[in-house]
């Protein structure tokens, strides 16, 4: 039997930095934003996260998009 994949939502995950610990590593916090329209661009993601730093604490050190897909047996 096939199954097929079908997109139904997306979350991002991006890392901000928010200090520096005292061995000088980067303290860094996830921020997670849930249920993202499956079909959104990812520049468009993108450019949400990058209107968003401006009110975080710290800079955005990277971006992850994570897609949730439903398996259907057809």
């Amino acid at each position: 039997m096939a199954v097929t994949s079908v997109k139904v939502t997306s979350n991002v995950i991006f890392k901000v930095k928010v200090g520096v610990d005292q061995n000088g590593n980067d303290i860094e916090k996830n921020v997670t934003l849930k249920r993202i329209k499956a079909n959104a661009q990812d520049q468009d993601v993108f450019d949400v996260v990058l209107a968003l730093s401006n009110l975080l604490e710290g800079p955005v050190q990277s971006v992850t998009r994570q897609d949730i897909s439903q398996l259907i047996n057809a």
